[in-house]
């Protein structure tokens, strides 16, 4: 689907178009040249142009970012219903259920998120590739973001380097966490032989993970004194199941989770991962936008429990900002509680 950005001389700032297109609009030397061989890429009044032209107060410069053309048509669609969180002109935000790939891959050919965006955006009549901005698991549920245009999935991908780009999960591990709060650092790599299964190793990536406790949850089944340990976590890096191979490795494997060592025997019948919210900046207004996902129902039979900070409250997901409190006196104090059940 064709993007078009228009913008305004209102000031004699600008000496010429490619000023405007560098410091007004935000594009790369790299972005400029693509818009160049576009049909009527870059424009002045209406009227095409070169980048080294004068510009004046009043002109009105237009750059097309992406004409019309897709990956989308060459995916067969999967029509499913999106949980659809946020949609505006250049981003899609959707709740991914467990089980559900992002791209076809083996196994999962047309029957993957990627198939029911390229779906969804046929419906709507709209012409554009499939873009996700990171990925999850199979067995992880949550949020995926993706971009409508090139611009914007390089803006946010920029936004990643620069740490506006942010998502928070919620888990539920195996046993009580030594520490309340902590960052784990340990490099991932494949498990030579297995098929997408990881591990600590020399020579692996670098793979940081921030944690901290919401709540410990008593787990009867498993013996009168064993508990689970509910976690927010974020990533500064996005290795294949990290948070997965994290927790393992420091003895509290996510409940569910077969390939990394959960013994939990009921449901759920994956890991219990979910990811439930972002932060980043709409690519071109900058508007701040946070997008939650809901705990979906096989992880609150789980008993899993979150702290959901309200609206009104000043902490962006910075671990380090205040103390833990337990879930029950947070409630309390009206903070607010998503999803807590425990059992009798």
């Amino acid at each position: 689907m064709e993007r078009i950005v228009s913008f305004t001389i209102t000031n004699e700032g600008f000496e010429d178009v490619e000023a405007v297109l560098r410091r007004g609009v935000g594009l790369t030397k790299n972005q400029i040249s693509q818009a160049k061989f576009r049909e009527n890429g870059i424009c002045i009044n209406g009227t095409r142009c070169r980048i080294h032209e004068k510009v004046m107060s009043g002109d009105c410069v237009c750059v097309k970012l992406e004409a019309d053309g897709n990956n989308a048509e060459q995916l067969t669609g999967y029509a499913v219903e999106l949980d659809i969180l946020y949609e505006d002109e250049d981003l899609l935000l959707v709740n991914k259920p467990a089980g559900m790939a992002i791209h076809p891959s083996h196994g999962h050919y047309q029957d993957t998120l990627a198939n029911a965006v390229a779906h969804y955006y046929r419906k709507k009549m709209q012409s554009m590739q499939v873009r996700p901005v990171g990925r999850l698991d199979l067995e992880t549920s949550g949020i995926v973001v993706f971009a409508k245009n090139q611009t914007a999935a390089a803006r946010l991908e920029q936004q990643k380097q620069d740490g506006i780009f942010r998502k928070e999960y919620v888990a539920a591990v195996q046993g009580r966490m030594e520490r309340t709060q902590g960052e784990f650092s340990a490099s991932i790599g494949p498990v030579p032989g297995a098929l997408n299964k990881m591990q600590i190793c020399e020579g692996g990536k670098p793979a940081y993970t921030q944690y901290q406790v919401v709540k410990l949850i008593k787990d009867k089944e498993q013996g009168e004194d064993a508990v689970r340990s509910v976690l927010r976590l974020q990533l500064k890096t996005g290795r294949t199941h990290q948070i997965r191979v994290h927790m393992a490795s420091l003895g509290h494997p996510l409940v569910g989770d077969r390939i990394y060592g959960s013994k939990v025997e009921r449901e759920p019948s994956r890991a219990a991962l979910h990811a439930y919210r972002v932060w980043l900046e709409q690519p071109f207004t900058k508007e701040p936008l946070v997008v939650t996902a809901a705990i979906p129902e096989d992880m609150g039979a789980l008993d899993v429990a979150v702290q959901v900070q309200s609206s009104q409250e000043k902490d962006q997901g910075d671990f380090n900002n205040g103390k833990i409190r337990d879930a029950e006196a947070c409630q309390s104090a009206g903070d607010g509680i998503l999803g807590i059940l425990q059992r009798d």
